[in-house]
């Protein structure tokens, strides 16, 4: 009977030392296990962050898109009315110069007629003198009106097309970076 006692005894005490390794085990797994979930979460928090600054992050490319491409509208609406005024601008020109080199054509012609003749002389210098004045007259208003309009027209048209090509470029790399 005492050895059936102290065998019982020893059992009761390795059943108690093996349960008491069984619950450090489960209480090892469980520490594991809840760290593991603490990371998870973490990580998860985290993406969740990250997720939503892409999301701000493309409705501001978005945005700025849509800016970008209402200001190209803009400027390519002012640079077709430019290139308008600016062809209108050149046609005047031509016009005058065809105006001018006409009236030098007819200054020659009448110099000509004057070598020819003494009696047509006196008459024909007063028309020369006239087309001078006149031809000065042209020169000078396309000196003072035409030219300046010209000038401008162009220096816009040159800073148009700059702007346009920046904005351009600046919509290509909106659209790289959402892309």
């Amino acid at each position: 009977l005492r050895g059936e006692k102290e065998e019982l005894t020893q059992y009761q005490k390795l059943d108690r030392d093996r349960r008491a390794v069984e619950y450090t085990l489960y209480d090892k797994e469980l520490r594991r296990a809840r760290e593991t979930l603490d990371e998870i979460e973490h990580a998860r928090a985290d993406e969740v962050e990250a997720l939503s600054g892409l999301h701000e992050e493309a409705r501001s490319t978005h945005d700025s898109i849509r800016s970008v491409e209402a200001v190209l509208k803009g400027r390519t609406s002012a640079l077709r009315r430019n290139r308008k005024a600016l062809k209108e601008m050149e046609e005047d020109k031509t016009a005058a110069v065809t105006r001018r080199t006409k009236l030098e054509l007819e200054c020659r012609e009448l110099e000509e007629a004057v070598r020819t003749g003494d009696e047509t002389m006196a008459a024909n210098r007063r028309e020369i003198e006239r087309l001078d004045r006149e031809i000065a007259e042209v020169e000078k208003g396309l000196e003072e009106d035409v030219k300046p309009k010209y000038e401008a027209a162009k220096e816009t048209l040159t800073g148009l097309t700059n702007e346009l090509d920046e904005a351009r470029k600046k919509m290509e790399s909106l659209y790289a970076k959402q892309g």
